[in-house]
């Protein structure tokens, strides 16, 4: 029994070393074939082939099966499956189904190149191809789900990590050259270990084929070459130090989760006041499951109301006021995933259209035309501010505001308010910018 349990874990060993070393040699080649090829479907299918034939190779030889002469002509069939595997990854990329937007579509692409990859290392036997494919499921969909909880880990912890080093910043003293370092500190840190964590995802799938292999009897241990013991060192520091590099841009210019973010900010005067304005909503009407969380500032009270506009949030109150509502809606990682969420919002009492285009594809700063709102107030009051807006989270948000500078004038848009209902302008632009701690 004990033997059996260090014989699988020896198993299991190899095959996470495996894994990270073709990974690692895969991951080389892409960075290579991305600086020499143009953006297109056939680049991304060159380079998620030359991904899976890197790790078919390096995985094969690792764990003890390297490619004999006499077997030239299976390793040639072998690598043009990897092209077509590739290839089928690639569409899968590009196809525009729902199925396969943002998380979702992650996981599916993850799962299947890793079920083919299974199938290809137990190529050419058929029967250790569907034995390796089914580990090769297996593990993968545990495997996605570690890597892609790690990368949930870093859009979920990136606020509370910025808040951490604005406290130690300003309740201990701590100067600009202080707080640099314990954020450069924080973030190696976060970064090492959110590392450990990819590593762990991708240990569970090569491990579970590995495995497989073992029972299947696919692999022969051989005493494998000082090369290979090279190559699979090199691999897997090479896979090692991608990883943490990408978990090092996500921390310091990548993606947060993206928000839904509504401000509404009034000067009473210092008397008591109602002001309507509009709330997001969606293709429905209905509003926004967005408001739970808003805050309060100074003397007021709000709700959701239905007017003869539509749907508004009736704010009540006196003096100087902000209602801010700040909603993270998850990470949004794809480009389609991004555009998708910069366009399935409405607001209520408005004219306004989202963009009807790619906004992954738009300049820095694209001015859209203003959105024509209508607000109320039950008494003329001295100041309405509001800022409404999606942000991605990952370079790219959407911008709605009052009072704005009209270019037109050269004077801002006066801010007050009369009674009764009246029709306002907001700025509406499309920005891009780049995502620091």
């Amino acid at each position: 029994m004990d033997a059996g349990i260090q014989s699988l874990k020896e198993r299991a060993l190899q095959g996470t070393t495996a894994l990270l070393a073709g990974l690692g040699v895969g991951l080389l080649l892409k960075q290579l074939a991305s600086l020499v090829l143009p953006e297109s479907f056939i680049s991304d299918a060159v380079i998620y082939a030359l991904i899976i034939a890197s790790v078919f190779l390096v995985y094969r030889a690792a764990v003890g099966c390297p490619i004999r002469s006499g077997q030239k002509r299976e390793l040639y069939l072998t690598l043009a499956l990897c092209v077509i595997i590739g290839t089928a990854a690639a569409f899968l990329t590009q196809t525009n189904s729902p199925l396969l937007e943002g998380d979702s579509g992650d996981y599916i692409l993850y799962i299947f190149v890793l079920t083919t990859l299974g199938a290809v290392i137990g190529a050419p036997g058929k029967r250790s191809m569907a034995i390796l494919a089914l580990a090769g499921f297996i593990g993968g969909a545990a495997g996605t789900f570690v890597y892609l909880q790690g990368v949930d880990f870093i859009y979920y912890i990136k606020e509370p990590k910025r808040e951490v080093i604005n406290y130690l910043i300003n309740n201990f003293d701590m100067g600009v050259g202080m707080g640099s370092f314990v954020t450069s500190v924080l973030i190696l840190s976060l970064a090492a270990f959110v590392t450990l964590i990819f590593s762990v995802g991708i240990g569970i799938a090569g491990s579970s084929i590995s495995i497989a292999m073992g029972f299947e009897k696919a692999a022969r241990v051989n005493t494998r070459s000082v090369y290979f013991n090279i190559l699979r060192k090199l691999g897997i520091g090479i896979a090692v130090f991608m990883l943490f590099s990408y978990a090092y841009v996500l921390f310091t210019s990548g993606g947060e989760y993206a928000i839904t973010a509504s401000g509404v900010s009034i000067d009473t005067d210092n008397k008591t006041a109602a002001v309507y304005v509009p709330v997001f909503i969606d293709s429905n009407g209905a509003v926004l499951d967005i408001y739970d969380d808003t805050e309060i500032f100074g003397n007021a009270t709000y709700e959701i109301i239905d007017t003869e506009y539509g749907k508004a949030m009736k704010v009540t109150g006196k003096g100087n006021i902000l209602i801010f509502t700040k909603h993270p809606d998850g990470a949004k990682r794809s480009n389609s995933a991004v555009s998708q969420y910069l366009k399935d919002f409405g607001l209520s009492m408005s004219d306004f259209k989202p963009f009807d285009g790619d906004v992954t594809a738009i300049p820095p700063v694209k001015i859209m035309p203003k959105t024509g709102i209508w607000v109320y107030s039950d008494s003329e009051i001295k100041f309405l501010g509001l800022m409404l807006g999606r942000d991605s989270g990952v370079g790219i948000s959407y911008n709605m505001g009052f009072p704005y500078y009209d270019r037109s004038k050269d004077m801002m848009v006066p801010a007050n308010l009369t009674r009764g209902w009246q029709r306002i302008e907001l700025e509406t632009s499309i920005r891009r910018y780049r995502n620091f701690l």
